[in-house]
């Protein structure tokens, strides 16, 4: 295994008294590392030392890797030294699959015996799983959810990952493609793996499936069950116009901007949709009128020349307002802001057609919010 830096028990645990001198009352240690139970021995030290010399601390976990020591002779050390929580990266329930994806630690564990047996010892055992390794089958998928049906009560918090299986640059598989039998072309979202068969959709479609399993276990999740992937709509038209779909990529993007936050960089998106389907973004006649529905060709829109009436207007409103917000002194009569507000939060609301057509007029009612928020904290101060 390559060598990694790593603090030593009694490093750690001077830090820790340190803190608490510092902080007096401070109780509960959160460690921000990369492995945290990198270095067994290291682990065992901090937790005598914490024993041995009383101190009343809570402290987990956060990111402990699935190996062959995590077993309840360990455990009962890290109990005893306050430990209530370890958040597991198991990703898959596939042991050939972890080890194969770079999880050397993991070789010839028992991950369903590490996680029970921590339930057991009184430690909250959080696991976090991916969606589309490479290599990752359908049964591979299914073992997953068997898993997550067998050891329900043993798991006290479960993460699906929102990045389904994500290959930043600087990772093995992005850096090395052809070694784990993937194209990165795409990006590191929207991979696919050389024959085709696991990609972005499918890696969506499992993680959805397997969220809705979560809900119907009564399991908790970092969502508290709300939506996990709030711009669903958005990423899909990310995949379908990275792979040249445009009518899809139009879609998906259309359906964001119904379901979702309205977000100005959706707007964009859309337009250069139009431009690729060799439409005119400003009229939205289309040269060619194939895929397009009826009501998608008959959008009502106000004319240029009202448009460019209405830019020129919120350039001056801008600029009135920016004035007011670099003043020092807040002028008599301010209560022109909450209508100002109130007319821009109208445009945001009502004219999200008109951001596709210009797309200055998004940036011209953000920078005005901007300055809206100077001005509400000048307020606040005078007040004060």
């Amino acid at each position: 295994m390559d060598l990694f830096r790593f603090r030593t028990g009694k490093r750690v645990f001077d830090e820790i008294v340190y803190l608490m001198n510092k902080y007096p009352g401070t109780n509960y240690f959160r460690p921000r590392d990369s492995i945290t139970n990198g270095n067994i021995k290291e682990l065992e030290i901090l937790c005598d030392l914490l024993i041995e010399n009383k101190v009343n601390i809570r402290w987990c976990m956060d990111n402990a890797a699935i190996r062959h020591e995590m077993r309840t002779p360990l455990y009962k050390k890290p109990k005893r030294a306050g430990c209530e929580m370890i958040d597991y990266g198991m990703e898959t329930a596939s042991s050939s699959l972890i080890v194969a994806n770079g999880k050397r630690l993991a070789k010839g564990v028992d991950a369903e015996k590490i996680v029970r047996e921590g339930s057991k010892a009184g430690i909250d055992m959080i696991v976090n799983f991916m969606f589309g390794l490479p290599g990752e089958t359908d049964k591979d998928f299914e073992m997953q959810k068997e898993f997550l049906k067998r050891n329900r009560k043993y798991i006290y918090h479960t993460n699906p990952s929102v990045w389904l299986c994500y290959f930043p640059p600087g990772s093995l598989g992005y850096e090395n493609p052809d070694e784990y039998g993937i194209n990165v072309s795409l990006g590191s979202l929207f991979w696919e793996s050389k024959d085709g068969k696991n990609n972005y959709l499918v890696r969506l479609e499992r993680y959805l499936e397997f969220w809705e399993l979560t809900k119907k276990l009564g399991l908790s999740t970092i969502y508290l069950n709300q939506p996990p992937i709030h711009n669903i709509h958005e990423l899909k038209g990310d995949y379908y116009f990275l792979r040249g779909d445009f009518i899809k990529a139009k879609e998906e993007y259309t359906m964001s901007l119904t379901t979702a936050s309205k977000n100005p960089d959706v707007n964009a998106k859309l337009l250069k949709c139009y431009n690729n389907l060799g439409m005119d973004a400003r009229n939205l006649e289309p040269v060619d009128k194939k895929g397009l529905s009826e009501g998608e060709l008959n959008y009502d829109l106000r004319s240029l020349r009202e448009i460019s009436d209405e830019i020129e207007e919120l350039k001056k409103t801008l600029k009135f307002i920016e004035t007011l917000a670099n003043k020092p002194e807040m002028p008599p009569g301010i209560n022109i802001i909450s209508r100002l507000k109130y007319r821009i939060y109208f445009y945001l609301k009502k004219n999200i057609l008109l951001h596709i057509i210009e797309p200055l007029y998004t940036r011209l009612v953000y920078r005005v919010i901007s300055s809206l928020e100077v001005i509400d904290e000048q307020i606040k101060t005078i007040k004060r």
